[in-house]
């Protein structure tokens, strides 16, 4: 028997068989484009997982200036005494007391 034989052979069944091969390329298919989006969707996890690492290091860098910034300032204290309690101030510039 020789090659001719098998193709005939199969493409007889294809064509009795339509609806069956057409559902077959169909889920192959589906199959296929879910190995895809998958492959995507993680990639684009890693991407964004690295993104947020770097901005919550150069957010943490920023707060790290900040705090030695203000370490940095002169502050002044005064302190007043009472009979009843004490009371102590602290100057700090309005701008660096607030940090996002």
């Amino acid at each position: 028997m020789d090659w001719r034989y098998y193709c005939n052979g199969t493409l007889a069944w294809m064509m009795n068989n339509k609806v069956i091969v057409f559902l077959g390329l169909l889920s192959f298919s589906l199959f296929v484009s879910t190995l895809v989006l998958s492959s995507e969707r993680s990639s684009l996890r890693l991407e964004l997982d690295e993104l947020r690492e770097s901005m919550s290091s150069s957010t943490t860098a920023n707060s790290l200036a900040t705090d030695q910034a203000v370490s940095t300032t002169p502050q002044t204290t005064t302190t007043t005494a009472s009979p009843s309690t004490e009371s102590s101030s602290s100057s700090v510039s309005p701008g660096l007391m607030y940090k996002k």
